[in-house]
């Protein structure tokens, strides 16, 4: 069986390769994670955790005993596809599954010591492996936010959405294994980035 600090190295050489494309997320909501292979990019590493950040985001994975990886293919309609996986037991990979849009604090876990001030709300979309979330250090969005914490997302009268197109928060899409941070605007609701994109969407 392979060992979790053999993953990491395997991780660790894919993290390092401008090509390889990362996401993370639920139905209905995820976050993506790629870089050109001229952009500036900080990777890092521990004994139990890599990671790279770049201007529009960032993508950290830790290592977990029950970590596996899937591979898998698809036709698409140039060529195949191919996918890795990064899967964890039903019952070790649940996050808190919260239904309302919920305060949770500073992000003590951000990628970049600057945001680990920052204000964490959790959207509340209640999905199993996943919490996504939205962070900002700005007194007005985060008075904002708050006055909506506490209803689910979509309820009539929350107003959060909007002011979160509006205000352009990081997103923060946290598992057990890692996150992903996005920096960059939500991209427009034909739901195109540019191409040099760590982007996030949901629907």
């Amino acid at each position: 069986m392979t060992s979790a600090p053999t993953l990491l190295d395997l991780l660790a050489q894919q993290l390092a390769d401008a090509e390889t494309g990362w996401s993370l997320g639920t139905f209905g909501a995820i976050a993506e994670f790629t870089r050109d292979a001229d952009e500036r990019a900080t990777l890092a590493r521990t004994d139990g955790m890599i990671s790279v950040v770049t201007a529009r985001g960032g993508l950290r994975i830790e290592a977990h005993p029950a970590l596996r990886l899937i591979a898998s293919e698809s036709l698409t309609s140039e060529s195949w596809s191919h996918r890795v996986a990064l899967c964890l037991p039903q019952e070790a990979c649940a996050m808190s599954g919260r239904s309302a849009l919920t305060e949770v604090g500073p992000d003590r876990n951000a990628l970049l010591t600057e945001d680990r001030a920052a204000v964490l709300f959790d959207l509340g979309l209640g999905a199993l492996q996943v919490d996504v979330c939205v962070r900002s250090s700005d007194p007005a969005i985060i008075a904002a936010l708050r006055g909506c914490a506490g209803k689910s997302l979509f309820a009539p009268d929350n107003g959060a959405m909007r002011v979160i197109l509006a205000s352009n928060p990081h997103r923060v899409f946290a598992s057990r294994i890692g996150r992903i941070e996005v920096f960059q605007p939500i991209p427009p609701a034909d739901g195109k980035s540019s191409e040099r994109t760590a982007h996030s969407c949901a629907s």
